[in-house]
């Protein structure tokens, strides 16, 4: 299959952003129910598997063809794998690339750990990309990181680039020196996602409120 042209990637990508609002996802750590093969558009089918790797277990799901460039998915804080749409998944398969997305740990249907006793660090869910990688059998893969999603993947560049073959950074802080012209995040963001660190994540009601 060919090549995908820079008009039909960022075609891709607006597709993700337009379906970003209609994504069935209700509360954090929810997941509509599928079965195990959940046929798509152009006859494309999505693949679960379970990544296992001592105590953790990470769950995945694959789009296209094992034989193309493989691109795995990696969203952001507190959301799983269902953040990235079916409909985006699919168009990047039929583009002629093998398409991974996968639950964090502590959301979804991965490893989770009772609130406030989670045992990890950034660094080590670094390291759940890769065991992402190794878990299909890739010497290397295309990282997509949207937010969180977006410094683990340059994390794992840093410490195994002989794994990554690209990076795409979406709504991301950098680990490098840029354009300085580039805008920083709103000071209003920023402050709405430090309220995090004061609530009691063991209170649903506080959480969702």
């Amino acid at each position: 299959m060919p090549r995908a042209s820079k008009q039909q990637a960022r075609y891709a990508v607006g597709r993700c952003l337009m379906l970003w609002s209609s994504n069935d996802v209700t509360q954090q750590g929810s997941r509509p129910k599928t079965k195990l093969y959940v046929e798509l558009e152009g006859n494309l089918s999505m693949k679960e598997k379970v990544v296992v790797d001592k105590a953790i277990s990470l769950y995945t799901e694959s789009f296209g063809d094992p034989a193309h460039e493989p691109i795995i998915l990696i969203m952001g804080a507190m959301s799983s794998a269902v953040w990235w749409p079916d409909e985006f998944c699919s168009q990047l398969a039929k583009m002629g690339r093998y398409v991974i997305r996968y639950d964090h740990r502590d959301t979804g249907k991965s490893t989770s750990y009772e609130p406030g006793q989670a045992p990890y660090s950034v660094e080590e869910l670094a390291d759940d990309v890769v065991r992402v990688i190794d878990g299909y059998g890739l010497e290397a893969a295309h990282l997509v990181g949207m937010s969180l999603g977006g410094f683990l993947s340059q994390l794992v560049a840093l410490k195994y680039p002989k794994r990554v073959k690209s990076l795409t950074l979406i709504a991301s802080e950098r680990l490098a020196d840029a354009d300085p012209d580039m805008p920083a995040f709103d000071p209003a963001i920023i402050e709405y996602h430090q309220r995090a660190e004061s609530l009691d994540w063991s209170d649903r009601d506080a959480v969702v409120a």
